[in-house]
């Protein structure tokens, strides 16, 4: 009983991992024209001290 069930959990894990069939069609992926912040305040936000909102002194 149990070898049947791991064979069959086997063999549908096993089928996840298929490739795409020849006439797979990659998606169109819309991209937005303009993004939620611009350049600046991206850089800031990466710029932060993001490590002393821890406040945690190994960090």
């Amino acid at each position: 009983m149990h070898k049947t069930l791991l064979a069959i959990a086997m063999g549908l894990a096993l089928g996840g991992c298929a490739s795409v069939g020849p006439d797979y069609q990659r998606p169109e992926t819309p991209a937005p024209e303009q993004w939620r912040i611009n350049i600046q305040q991206a850089n800031d936000l990466a710029n932060t001290l993001w490590w002393k909102q821890f406040q945690d002194p190994v960090l």
